[in-house]
């Protein structure tokens, strides 16, 4: 069973993958071809009655009111019941596991920014690193009340830590964060996302899963 919606409708408040904001959805599509209906008997007083329901995926077409760009779920439904909803394009805003809350919060403000502007997404990225070194304890200031940058940070950060060097990193943030430097490409932020990836994996992906694996059944044999 396919359709097209003939009156639209609006759904939410929910959150937009692409421009961050929670608000009205409006749904200007459905299909239902893969709702099955399912037939069967069962007894009653009076014998076997024939009864049927109708389960399966509706996938949806739906029009953000704030930045007006299309997204696409799917809604589970037993009978016209929704029983879950799930978003398959664009991929849900996610934070990785393991990060501290100061980190994640970050880390979750820049990915908003992600499909809007390469310049805004990277700047944001710096910030990301900034909480890294405040989670790992690594001083904002010197002695004498003197700010210490972002580039000096991740250098003590990388010397405590054991990481490789990632000095690449302060070099595209700077020039994300200061017009005067000129501005980023989307060929750019790949670089900048892997090195943010590989601080975040080291210092904290990593020991939350390896944490897990040891506490499952298989690993304490």
């Amino acid at each position: 069973m396919t359709s097209a919606v003939q009156e639209t409708y609006e759904i939410g408040p929910i959150e937009c993958a692409y421009c961050g904001n929670t608000t009205s959805f409006t749904v200007v599509a459905e299909d239902y071809s893969a709702v099955m209906t399912h037939e069967f008997e069962h007894e009653t007083p009076w014998g076997p009655m024939e009864d049927s329901v109708h389960r399966g995926w509706v996938h949806r077409m739906l029009i953000c009111s704030t930045c007006k760009r299309a997204s696409f779920d799917r809604v589970f439904t037993h009978d016209g019941e929704p029983e879950e909803v799930e978003l398959l394009y664009p991929q849900p805003i996610t934070t990785p596991e393991g990060l501290p809350d100061s980190v994640a919060k970050e880390y979750r403000e820049a990915l908003k920014e992600r499909r809007r502007n390469p310049n805004g997404y990277a700047a944001l990225l710096g910030r990301v690193l900034d909480a890294v070194c405040t989670d790992k304890g690594i001083p904002t200031h010197t002695p004498d009340n003197r700010l210490i940058f972002l580039r000096k940070r991740l250098e003590m950060l990388v010397a405590q830590e054991g990481l490789a060097t990632i000095g690449g990193a302060t070099g595209l943030r700077n020039v994300a964060a200061h017009a005067d430097r000129g501005s980023l490409v989307r060929e750019d932020i790949p670089y900048l996302e892997a090195l943010i990836r590989y601080v975040l994996d080291h210092l904290y992906v990593i020991p939350a899963i390896n944490k897990r694996a040891l506490a499952t059944p298989a690993a304490r044999k």
